[in-house]
This record gives C-alpha cells, structure tokens and sequence, in this order.
C-alpha cells in the first residue's frame, strides 16, 4: 500500500527535475516508506523521456504527458490526480528532498495517526550555490544547516489547521505548496472549491484559482481538520529558477494574492480576529506592491487588478498607513539624495 505520492507538475527545466528526483532516490534508500512520485509533464520542449527511464529504474515513477500547455495550475491538479497514496507531497520541480527526509515522515505518519495535515519546513538555498556545484547534487553531501530556513518557528506539535494560518510560522500562509503534506481523500472531495471558469485561464496569477488551487482546496478540505507542524526542514528550496517564470508577477503574489488567501480561509471558518490580524500583517506590503507593478517597468500583474478596489477594501487596517507613511517618507528621501 503507498503511503506517499510525491507529485511533481513540472515544464522544461530537465536538470532540476533530474536533481529533484536524484534527492528523492537518495532520500528513498534510508527508509522503508512505501512512496510513488507522479510527474505530469506541461508538454515541455525539453525531452525528458531519458531522465525519466533512468530513474524508473530506482524509484516507482508514474508519468503523465499532456498534449498540450494546460497552463501551471491545472497541470498541479493534474499531477494529484494520479497520486494513489493516502498522502500527497507537491514538489516544484526544482525543489530537493533531504536524506533524512522519509525516515521522518514515516515516524509522523505512525505517531501522529489522526493528523490530516503536516505543515513541514524548509530550507532555502540560493542559486548561487547551484552555480558552483555541477547537477545533479549528492544532497548525501550537503550540510543544510548552512542554509536559512523557511520558518524560523522553532516549536513542532499538534494544531487545529486555522492555527497554522500564523505570520510567525508561515508569512505567506500556506502558498507555498512544497511545505505541505496532507491526506489525498481530503483534497478529492474538495475539488468543487475550485471555479472552473477561473482554472482554465492560462494567464498565470491572473485570478486567485489559477494562482493557488492549493489553497483553495485546503482552506475547505481541512477546515478544523487535526494538523500538526514540524519545525525540521524536510525539503529545500532552490531560489533562482522559479523566479524566471513568475518574478516579475512577485508584487501581485505578495500584495493581493496573499491577502486572498486570507479571505479565503475566513469564508471557511478561520476566526475574524485571526482573520484581522493575519491580513493587517499581511497588507504591510500591500502599497510597495502596487508601486512596483505600476511605475516598475520590471514587474507585471497590474492588468489584473482594480487598483481602487483593493485600496478602499484595505482602508480597515492600520498596517496600510504605518507601511503607507514610512514607503512614502522613503520614496521622499530617495528623490532628495537624487537632486
């Protein structure tokens, strides 16, 4: 019986994806967890058809090459959809898993029976790193406690999953997928979350469906659900490669998509005061991210917004003019030292 679906909706990049699965296979061979990894293909350029026969042969690999680009959210959805193990794991496809990774995981699943939701940290590591070293990495040989971690929440233990929705655990509340394991089940009875019309837009971030399906399904499949966070970095995220497909779009994820979220789980049941003070903590970057994607010629996403919309529904929280008093005073200042 599979336990864990590691599930990897990827498009191009074969060197990652190969270093991704290489971390899984190494992860793989100090643990007796019973896992499949299910990558569904964007219809990539690349060829990955030699990576995937080489790691077939290593690890239980099933694969899924669609016809055309359904676009990144869908392709997420599309990826679950072939998992068969009670939990799912969704790793970007320049995500790594540490060695010790499995063994943990497999002493959660057993201690912490009940739990339908693990909220597991991370590592970051920077692109920079990946440029001195050849790929695929030996992760066997990498000391991650170089690296920063995700969370600097330094206590694991049992939580109801409103409670992980926490500035001080998660700042982005739970957008970044690599972080999460939950039980499969859930998430399959809860696709109904999602608005069609909205996924199969291809434009990425251009509403809140196509940018975090996740969250939608979770904010409903686990409301009130036993989840449990673990302070350990199981994972490690590599900043660069990502980044070239959705950086200029940051300040749309950062500034209006994130608030989203929150908005989300309060529809599902988080409480107003855990509501009020997520997103006033959240809106702190709410005018930054509307400077940048309007008068940055780097940056997009304005295209998508109501600029007056999300300002006067923001008017509530304080953090909109503490942020909007010191941007405005810097933007000062910046003009100044410039005459």
């Amino acid at each position: 019986m599979i336990k864990l679906s590691i599930c990897i909706p990827t498009y191009n990049r074969s060197k990652y994806l190969e270093n991704c699965l290489k971390s899984i296979t190494t992860a793989k061979k100090r643990s007796n967890l019973n896992i499949e990894v299910c990558i569904s293909d964007n219809n990539s350029e690349e060829n990955l058809s030699p990576i995937l026969k080489r790691y077939k042969k290593k690890i239980k690999i099933i694969t899924n090459k669609n016809k055309k680009n359904i676009g990144v959210a869908r392709n997420i959805l599309k990826s679950v959809s072939m998992a068969k193990g009670d939990f799912v794991w969704i790793l970007g496809n320049d995500d790594l898993v540490i060695p010790a990774a499995f063994e943990y995981l497999f002493k959660l699943f057993k201690e912490k029976s009940k739990v339908e939701f693990f909220y597991i940290n991370s590592f970051n590591i920077e692109h920079t790193f990946i440029q001195k070293n050849k790929l695929p990495l030996d992760t066997s040989k990498i000391n991650f406690q170089n690296f920063k971690r995700f969370s600097n929440y330094k206590i694991s233990g049992d939580k109801n999953f409103f409670e992980l929705i926490n500035p001080f655990i998660s700042f982005e509340f739970l957008l970044s997928m690599n972080l999460c394991v939950f039980r499969r089940k859930n998430w399959n009875r809860n696709l109904g979350a999602i608005n069609k019309k909205n996924i199969q837009n291809k434009r990425i971030y251009s509403n809140f469906d196509n940018t975090a399906p996740h969250v939608k399904i979770w904010s409903q499949a686990f409301r009130n659900k036993k989840s449990y966070f673990f302070s350990k970095p199981l994972s490690a995220n590599i900043h660069g490669p990502r980044s070239d497909d959705w950086g200029s779009y940051y300040p749309l994820v950062e500034g209006i998509r994130i608030p989203e979220a929150l908005e989300c789980y309060r529809k599902n049941g988080m409480t107003f005061l855990r509501y009020y003070f997520c997103k006033n903590y959240a809106l702190r970057r709410f005018l930054p991210a509307l400077y940048k994607m309007f008068f940055k010629k780097n940056y997009s996403g304005s295209e998508y917004i109501g600029i007056w919309k999300h300002i006067i529904k923001n008017l509530l929280y304080p953090s909109i003019y503490f942020f909007g008093l010191y941007f405005l005073i810097k933007r000062i200042l910046n003009f100044r030292s410039r005459i």
